[in-house]
């Protein structure tokens, strides 16, 4: 074989391996856009059944109305207890189910099961279990029963409220006492009063103790719950889940289950496999060993409306019961100002700069940004930073793989402190360099871990874990001395699936969760969870340091946005519903390199800044988008939030074909601006391809809107009788703001130097009264902003701090082609008065 043969086969060699990475690489995004998506994704797919012959107009179903102020009944001779909750509504033929030593035993015994046997019926006013700062009509009836064959005693309880009102503290927006009227909801309660041994089924996902159990007959047969997986994806059927399961109707009339405590060794699951919902049974999970005598188990039936508020409204009530007032949605750094992640999918995530350690490429990026002027206000130290098990080479040799698949390859902490093979600076020392709040990333032990020796962990296999308080005390104090200001818990759902102990015990996860929680607060310390299961959300009501959750897969520039996108504010729900933060996770704020490029930075940034939750860049230096940066933020680094996390709408979980939508919105006095998100994620164009106000959640089909469509600087009406229409491809998007008509035509449509225009961080008081409109706005000196108005025709006369302005000039300009007014202003102190006069 000659020189240029070998030189030739080498080439082609190179150019194959090249073409075969290439190939994979879109390859794989066609499998998660395909194939995958649909198995993160809880919204309704398309069915043509669902649909009349044009395959656009959803086939009307006769439903008859729901009735929330539900009956109940526990019929003494069948010993079936009931729900109805309208015309052909009801939940029937409730049974109890019980595992011990290896047999079953049922209130209504089939094939070899055995008897649990009816005692005694007490009803009353009082209830085991209670509520702050709710006021309803209570009934409480009790049952006593006993297991055949012995003297095992088991009682459940039926607790029903009617017509409850709860008053609630918001603690960031300026209507801070509200209340929740209305509540309607049915409490499930079982004990064993003397405790119960040898409970296991065997399988995690048959839960060993069953109450309620109860056949569905009723046309709430639609599905939203959250997996027990990783990041809690939604889901369209009941998967055995820790979490809220909402079953809806077309009408989106809704019924909540939850467990109530010890979320996360619950279930709520089919009996059976029928995705549509026959039998449902709610319990504690399969592996359990054995009942204390002091637990009880709860769950709540809530009857409501909307699926966005009743899961709301279930946070609330949980809260309530647990004694837990709202968080702030700015209760630290974190979730309050801009911040810069090192996380899987960021430039540098175990990839620092060319030598350079990774503690060194943070500061040299902290002094770019300071040059440029991009306010950085907190960083995040991912798995890198600290010792785990995995060999040095093996470590090199996964190089990009790993950054590709995540950290798990990276293996588990040996010693949460400096990993000197990826920083030459010590945390202390990083920390006065940086000067700025830091977020340190935490995965699960090694069974090789150094505090083994000196805490009581329990190792499984290559894993280990101490839920003891001292460890964690030990843990958060190091927090406190280091400088870490945020203690990120990643590879939650990794470790409750390794490690037996945290499943098969009462109250394991709970005491692991509290311990680290209560010696965060004794710290001052905040928490992130990530990677949690669904029934991790909710148990952090009980953890008062847990500011945001991380609610989608980990961010790749490159997968499609019906991966990420659609699974993220379809599980923000669930973070709203604990009102913790949500979190998209790192992203790229700018369009930049070839193989691994953000091809929407645009919409990454605003959907952060709608989430309500961190804003994480993970840039190179040299490549931020500086102008999506600062449509996030003040300029230094104040992050600008609308009142909730941006999430799905209600319509986008029954029958329809069109584009997904995802809202949230700002309120001020009794206006409310609404931001819309509206995106093709579909393969095909949907055939519906107007929105209008009902699919937004705007019931009084009488109001009026301005809807500017903020990346197309288009303006239009919007009503019930001019519906939006718009003809979107590929993955494209649009960002609507939906601004209220304060008279005939004029409105108010906000700041257009941020994504959410009419901040509640800005617009300090909004009041439209006798054609004026009076805005007082607040920000720090040197903050520009530029508000716009629609229908200039109607505007007399503009005045800030009651300097009147001249039409056309520097700070007024007129577009009466298009029927537009800019107000340019810079704060010049902390605040400004803005009067508008119309016409």
């Amino acid at each position: 074989m000659n020189t240029g043969t070998i030189i030739s086969t080498i080439f082609g060699v190179i150019l194959g391996f090249i073409a075969f990475i290439i190939g994979f690489w879109y390859l794989l995004r066609f499998i998660l856009r395909i194939i995958a998506a649909k198995h993160v994704d809880g919204s309704y797919i398309y069915d043509k059944t669902d649909f009349q012959a044009d395959g656009l107009t959803p086939i009307e179903k006769k439903l008859s109305k729901q009735d929330n102020h539900f009956g109940f009944n526990f019929d003494n001779t069948t010993l079936y207890y009931d729900v109805q909750f309208g015309s052909k509504r009801a939940f029937k033929y409730g049974v109890v189910r019980v595992h011990h030593k290896g047999s079953w035993y049922s209130t209504h015994p089939q094939n070899t099961e055995k008897k649990i046997i009816f005692q005694e019926r007490k009803v009353g006013n009082s209830e085991p279990l209670s509520f702050t700062n709710l006021q309803s009509k209570n009934k409480s009836i009790s049952i006593e029963w006993i297991l055949e064959g012995s003297s095992i005693r088991v009682i459940t309880h039926f607790s029903l409220f009617m017509n409850g009102i709860l008053s609630i503290q918001e603690p960031d927006l300026k209507y801070s006492s509200v209340e929740e009227n209305e509540l309607n909801f049915i409490v499930f309660s079982i004990e064993f009063p003397d405790g119960l041994e040898n409970t296991t089924t065997n399988n995690f996902n048959i839960p060993c103790i069953q109450f309620p159990v109860f056949f569905n007959d009723s046309p709430n047969r639609r599905v939203l719950c959250f997996k027990n997986r990783k990041f809690s994806p939604p889901s369209q059927q009941i998967l055995p889940t820790s979490g809220p399961v909402t079953l809806f109707d077309e009408n989106l009339n809704t019924i909540v289950i939850s467990a109530m405590d010890q979320f996360v060794t619950h279930l709520t699951g089919l009996e059976g496999s029928d995705a549509r919902v026959s039998h449902f049974k709610c319990g504690l999970n399969g592996e359990i060993k054995e009942i204390p005598e002091s637990h009880q188990s709860h769950y709540i039936l809530l009857f409501d409306n909307g699926i966005n508020n009743s899961l709301y409204r279930l946070g609330d009530i949980l809260r309530s019961y647990h004694r837990k007032s709202r968080r702030s949605m700015l209760m630290d750094s974190f979730t309050s100002q801009l911040g810069y992640w090192t996380d899987n999918g960021a430039q540098y995530y175990y990839k620092p700069l060319k030598n350079a350690s990774m503690s060194e490429t943070l500061i040299t990026l902290d002094r770019y940004a300071e040059q440029m002027g991009i306010p950085i206000s907190n960083y995040n130290l991912d798995s890198w930073w600290y010792r785990k098990d995995v060999k040095k080479w093996k470590r090199t040799l996964l190089g990009p793989i790993g950054r590709l698949i995540g950290g798990a390859l990276y293996g588990g902490t040996i010693e949460w402190d400096t990993d000197p093979d990826m920083m030459n600076h010590s945390i202390i020392e990083l920390k006065k360099q940086l000067n700025k709040p830091l977020n340190c990333h935490a995965r699960w032990f090694s069974n090789n871990t150094i505090y083994k020796e000196m805490y009581p962990f329990i190792v499984e296999g290559n894993k280990s874990l101490c839920i003891e308080p001292e460890f964690w005390d030990m843990i958060m104090k190091q927090c406190k001395e280091y400088g870490i200001d945020n203690y990120e818990q990643d590879w939650m759902s990794t470790q409750f699936d390794s490690l037996s102990f945290l499943r098969n015990t009462v109250g394991n996860t709970k005491k692991w969760l509290i311990s680290m929680g209560d010696a965060a607060k004794k710290y001052d310390r905040t928490i992130e969870y990530c990677m949690t299961t669904s029934g991790m959300f909710l148990s952090s009501i009980y953890v008062e340091p847990v500011s945001f959750i991380r609610t989608c897969d980990d961010y790749n520039p490159q997968w499609p946005r019906n991966w990420d996108y659609k699974f993220f504010v379809q599980t923000n729900i669930l973070a709203h519903t604990v009102r913790a933060c949500p979190f998209k996770d790192v992203f790229l704020s700018k369009t930049s390199g070839w193989f691994s490029r953000e091809r929407q930075p645009e919409l990454m940034a605003l959907v952060s800044a709608l989430s309500c939750g961190p804003v994480g860049l993970g840039d190179r230096i040299n490549e931020f988008g500086v102008e999506n940066i600062f449509k996030t933020c003040r300029k230094d680094g104040y992050l600008i939030k609308p009142d909730r996390p941006l999430t799905a709408t209600d319509s986008m979980f029954v029958p329809h074909s069109k584009y997904f939508l995802a809202t949230t919105y700002s309120d001020h006095d009794k206006l409310r601006w609404w931001y819309v998100v509206q995106s093709k994620l579909t393969v095909k164009q949907p055939r519906d391809l107007f929105f209008r106000l009902e699919d937004i959640g705007i019931e009084e089909q009488s109001s009026q809107f301005i809807a500017y469509n903020y990346f197309q600087n288009t303006i239009r009406q919007f009503s019930e009788n001019y519906p939006i229409e718009t003809m979107l491809r590929g993955q494209e998007y649009n960002y609507w703001v939906l601004a209220p008509v304060l008279t005939d035509g004029f409105a108010l449509i906000g700041d257009l130097t941020k994504f959410v225009v009419m901040s509640f961080q800005i617009f300090d008081f909004v009041e439209w009264k006798e054609n004026e409109l009076h805005l007082t706005l607040k920000s720090i000196k040197g903050e520009p902003f530029h508000l716009l108005f629609y229908d200039v025709n109607r505007i007399k006369s503009v005045s800030i701090n009651g300097k009147s302005l001249k039409q056309n000039s520097l700070n007024w300009i007129v577009d009466e082609e298009r029927q537009k007014s800019i107000i340019l202003h810079e704060f010049d102190s902390d605040s400004c008065k803005i009067v508008v006069k119309v016409q």
